[in-house]
């Protein structure tokens, strides 16, 4: 299967995993420091030294530090971290060209009154955070302007596998091959999985007062591998088999939450491929904790406490993965784009087109939200078949939303899903023809919104459509169907190009067709995996 990489992209692919193989399985990440020059964007880190060796410096200890832009009336204050011993550190995100300088607070004395100063030059070092676009406001978008079309990948115990000194780098350079861009992960993993049994977790201890550092070391370098590639982290803070790490009701658990919360802050936030997810269905049956306001206590003190939460008024990505839900439950609040869980495990008889569209359908169009809507788990590799996996993925992206795939093709305790390793499939082929199609295909996608009514007869198509300029149309089980396509823009009539979804190949139709009713019929032998879905880009 083809990975899609040019010869220099491979070439530094190589080089990337050279680099990070020698590194052997140190895990500890060697950050820029904050002086001289930065590219804007990158991450810096300020590195401190106490005069004591603190046995819990999560507990005892704290360290601050306020940055200035000259010249101007922006400051931030970012939390530090303690990273052992007598070690805090400090990491801040040259967001802004200028010359910035900082001063530490703290109240020990030997981290305190610490100053510098450094430039961020207007040179781009990585394309910015992800964020929800507050111009069009169902799409996201990165800081350089850059749309971001979503497709992730699923490894939720990527830090067992990388504890484990496992393969979890050829995952994400497989998965980045196949275009997809981001990894869902756990902070905090299920427990034992083979064949990484490493029970590794944030606290080495129950009460969640004494931190595993090399815990949290090893997923700042899974962290900055995926900002090397670059790909987002999706950081899911907490999962969904103990959703608060300290019992409901037990003195201080909440306390406890919310400090584990703004620690993650602290070591995460300056990373510019991070986005955060609060946790993993956070309505889910076995969920220790399924009160909503106990979510949104938390999402907020992300939202009002992350220092590159907001950036030109466009806000980072943060949301809530749900379960049981169709309609997204924390509307109006602070998650900046939706979350759901809308596939095989809570549907019975919607076919795979169905759940894919009308998902995202419902949370954009009849519910009447303006967020990005992402279908996280709309049904994984080896739970549905090929075909019902490409009929799912179309019908989403065709409804203007995005997803992530997972696989589930082995026995429940060596899932690549939760295990990290990789295995190849022939849906990733065509999730990478899906990314390929929009963002190198279809030159204003996040511009077009679902005109399902445009379909005037046929069974199983679904619109998305800039009217009157472009639309994609996906026959999810082929056939013949009409649209009712609207007078072309500046133009006399519609080109209407074929795209094959198993294969990524396009060809332009002829004759064009105008507007009024149009029908169309492919007849061709369905595709070698069964399937005879097909994609139409009609545009002036």
């Amino acid at each position: 299967m083809s990975r899609h990489y040019s010869s220099i992209a491979r070439t530094a692919l190589i080089a990337l995993v050279l680099l990070a193989c020698a590194s052997g399985a140190s895990a500890q990440i060697t950050l820029p420091a904050c002086s001289g020059t930065l590219l804007r964007f990158s991450v810096c880190e300020i590195v401190l030294s106490s005069n004591t060796s603190y046995a819990n410096g999560y507990l005892n200890a704290s360290v601050t530090a306020n940055f200035t832009l000259s010249g101007s009336s922006l400051t931030k204050t970012v939390n530090g971290f303690w990273d052992g011993g007598k070690v805090f550190k400090v990491r801040f995100n040259a967001s802004n060209a200028g010359t910035w300088s900082y001063t530490t607070s703290s109240g020990d004395m030997s981290l305190n009154g610490k100053s510098g100063s450094f430039s961020v030059s207007s040179s781009l070092g990585t394309r910015g955070f992800v964020r929800r676009n507050s111009n069009n406001q169902e799409k996201f978008i990165f800081d350089n302007g850059t749309r971001y079309f979503m497709w992730g990948q699923t490894y939720y115990q990527i830090i067992s596998n990388a504890r484990d000194n496992g393969t979890w780098r050829s995952s994400i350079d497989n998965s980045f091959g196949y275009n997809m861009n981001k990894v869902r992960m756990l902070l905090f993993p299920f427990g034992h999985f083979q064949p990484h049994d490493v029970d590794t977790r944030p606290f080495t201890d129950v009460a969640h007062d004494q931190l595993d550092l090399t815990h949290w070391q090893k997923f700042d370098e899974i962290v900055n591998y995926l900002n090397q590639k670059p790909m987002i982290a999706d950081v899911i803070l907490f999962n969904d088999n103990a959703v608060a790490y300290a019992p409901i009701g037990s003195p201080g658990a909440k306390a406890k939450d919310e400090r584990y919360v703004r620690y993650a802050l602290a070591r995460l936030a300056a990373f510019p491929n991070v986005i955060w997810c609060m946790t993993n269905e956070w309505d889910g049956d076995h969920a220790t904790n399924n009160n909503a306001g106990y979510w949104n206590d938390l999402g907020n003190i992300v939202l009002s406490e992350d220092p590159w939460m907001n950036q030109g008024g466009n806000q980072r990505a943060l949301s809530i993965h749900q379960k049981t839900e169709l309609a997204f439950q924390f509307l109006n609040s602070w998650p900046t784009h939706a979350i759901l869980q809308y596939g095989p495990r809570n549907l019975e008889n919607l076919a795979p087109y169905d759940w894919g569209n009308y998902g995202i359908t419902y949370n954009q169009g009849q519910s009447k939200h303006t967020l990005p809507v992402v279908n996280d788990e709309y049904g994984y590799i080896g739970e549905i078949n090929r075909v019902a996996h490409r009929q799912a993925i179309w019908g989403i992206a065709v409804a203007g939303g995005y997803g992530s795939a997972g696989d589930f093709t082995t026995d429940q305790n060596t899932q690549p899903t939760i295990s990290a390793d990789w295995k190849d499939h022939p849906e990733y082929g065509d999730i990478s023809h899906l990314v390929d199609f929009f963002v190198n295909h279809v030159s204003t996608w996040w511009q077009m919104t679902s005109q399902n009514p445009l379909v005037a007869s046929g069974s199983h198509v679904y619109v998305l459509a800039q009217s009157g300029i472009r639309y994609v149309v996906y026959a999810a089980t082929g056939g013949t169907f009409t649209l009712n396509l609207p007078v072309p823009s500046g133009a006399s009539s519609y080109r209407v190009f074929l795209y094959d979804p198993t294969t990524g190949i396009e060809q332009q139709l002829f004759p064009n067709v105008g507007s009024g009713l149009q029908t169309f019929t492919i007849t061709r032998s369905p595709h070698s995996d069964t399937g005879n879905d097909w994609v139409l880009r009609i545009e002036v």
